[in-house]
């Protein structure tokens, strides 16, 4: 009998190792033959491969679309006129409109429109001629009131219009237009354009808008950011005609116009550009000047991130120090308590001694207070009708010196000086205090000594000069005799009055240049500058 070989199991027919691998086996020539041949031995791409290409090209074909919406969106409601050519893709409930007041018009339909509304259209104002030959225009828009003339109706609307292209116009023999902007306009609150009056009257104002009924261009000094105009009215307020109003700026490339501030002159005074801080860029400066008290406003334009229109006007202050000095800080002060002149003084001392460290910025406010310190030089230089206008002018702009010697030149007028100083609301004492407080200068400590005898306690004026210049005895009996001259004999307990104009040579209160110049000689006005 036949015994046969049992057959090995799975376990049997596993290599020794599990981990070796499995050799190839050897094959006859004939089998090699019938393979077929070898694969490259480059991978393919795995699959995962297309879905990110797929997802790439769908990402950015969403994002175009997008675009395209997006767009579609803006020139729907800038320009819908230009999107007409879609109109015949578009269902019916989704047609754009060609009736509508964006339609496009020729001037005669526009005017006999706005005078359908109780409206008439002002003079019209060519904007800009782009190269693709459309032309923008700025129409006013006045409000119609009965037996009134253009001068007293008010300017409700400014419109800008853009010629349309002739394949959406009906007749291309004539020019037609649709709106591209529209701005209604408001004038400022009463309360805001006679605020500089606070002071000289006891009318608050109301918020009520004030008509303006004039727009004007500025010309060639105006910064070519853009074009500016000012919409502007006039009021009478008591003996003086104020003036006020509203700047403007047209952006062309947005077709876009836009409000950038309002303004108030009591002077009459309008706006103008012109060169303050020596930039390649003019300033526009806006004249609220009271009397002989000036008050320029200049305004810088600075970039902003606004799409529409990426400017803004800011104004030059005072109110905050661009340079970290206590010197410069108190010549701040002094501007803003009216001595232009002393103040321009004091920094360009600082300004020398400060050389590279010296900033823009300290150097623009430095040419607003020189703005205003050339007007009140100018001013006390005049050739003045009375002395009491001259003692005036000097006194304002910090000669305390050439004040004091008007005064002592024209006795017959010193009734009439006597009376100004009497009839002071606080612009010639203010003056005085801050000055005092930054140099016991002779010549100031008299004037304050002068002004408060005038006013009624020359007891109190003396005990006032003495608390100035305790250290000094000469110069309080120069200022005794001084006060005596004027209003006569002193009180017994007044000390009898010397040569005044011995005692007015007297060095020991003269300011010194080390007080100026040295940083920490200067007291820290800052702290008591609420107390004035």
């Amino acid at each position: 009998m036949t015994v046969r070989k049992p057959q090995p199991t799975r376990r049997q027919r596993r290599p020794s190792s599990a981990i070796r691998r499995r050799q190839p086996s050897r094959l006859a020539p004939r089998q090699l033959n019938a393979l077929p041949p070898a694969r490259s031995p480059r991978r393919s791409p795995p699959k995962q491969t297309y879905g990110v290409l797929g997802a790439i090209v769908a990402l950015l074909g969403g994002l175009g679309l997008m675009a395209g919406g997006a767009w579609f969106s803006v020139q729907s409601m800038l320009h819908p006129e230009s999107l007409a050519w879609t109109t015949r893709w578009l269902p019916e409930w989704a047609k754009i409109a060609t009736d509508n007041p964006s339609a496009p018009q020729t001037l005669d339909e526009i005017h006999q429109s706005l005078k359908q509304q109780g409206m008439e259209a002002g003079e019209t104002v060519f904007l800009s001629s782009a190269n693709d030959g459309k032309t923008e225009i700025l129409l006013p828009v006045y409000l119609q009131r009965p037996n009134c003339d253009r001068g007293c109706r008010p300017i409700t609307q400014l419109r800008v219009y853009q010629s349309a292209s002739e394949e959406f116009t009906p007749n291309k023999d004539r020019d037609y237009y649709y709106l591209v902007n529209q701005v209604e306009v408001a004038g400022p609150a009463e309360s805001f354009v006679i605020a500089s009056l606070a002071n000289l009257s006891s009318a608050s104002g109301s918020n009520r808008p004030l008509d303006l009924t004039a727009l004007k261009r500025f010309d060639s000094k105006a910064p070519d950011t853009g074009l500016w105009f000012n919409l502007q009215g006039s009021r009478l307020e008591g003996d003086s005609q104020m003036s006020y109003g509203q700047i403007f700026h047209y952006n062309p490339s947005r077709s876009h116009l836009s409000l950038m501030l309002q303004w108030t002159s009591p002077s009459g005074q309008i706006p103008e550009w012109q060169e303050v801080t020596g930039g390649k860029t003019a300033e526009l400066t806006i004249d609220r000047s009271i009397g002989l008290e000036p008050y320029i406003d200049v305004y810088q334009v600075q970039p902003r991130n606004f799409i529409l229109n990426p400017i803004q006007l800011q104004e030059i202050t005072l109110s905050e120090a661009a340079f970290d000095s206590r010197t410069y800080k108190n010549a701040l002060l002094l501007a803003r308590k009216g001595l232009w002149s002393p103040a321009l003084e004091i920094l360009g001392v600082l300004k020398r001694e400060s050389g590279s460290n010296w900033t823009p910025a300290a150097q623009a406010q430095m040419d607003v207070v020189a703005l205003h310190a050339r007007i009140t030089q100018n001013q006390a230089k005049a050739a003045w009708a009375s002395p009491s206008q001259a003692v005036l002018a000097a006194l304002i702009d910090g000669q305390w010196r050439t004040a004091l010697e008007i005064l002592e030149n024209n006795p017959d007028q010193q009734a009439e000086i006597i009376e100004l100083l009497k009839t002071d609301t606080g612009r010639i004492w203010q003056r005085i205090d801050v000055a005092v407080r930054v140099s016991s200068d002779a010549d100031t400590i008299a004037w304050g000594t002068l002004l408060k005898a005038a006013q009624g306690d020359r007891q109190a004026a003396m005990k006032w000069a003495n608390e100035q210049v305790s250290a000094s005895s000469e110069t309080g009996q120069w200022i005794s005799g001084l006060v005596a001259k004027l209003y006569g004999a002193p009180p017994p307990e007044i000390q009898p009055p010397i040569d005044p104009l011995a005692a007015i040579e007297d060095s020991s209160v003269q300011p010194s240049p080390e007080a100026i110049e040295d940083p920490s000689a200067q007291p820290n006005l800052e702290a008591i500058e609420n107390g004035f």
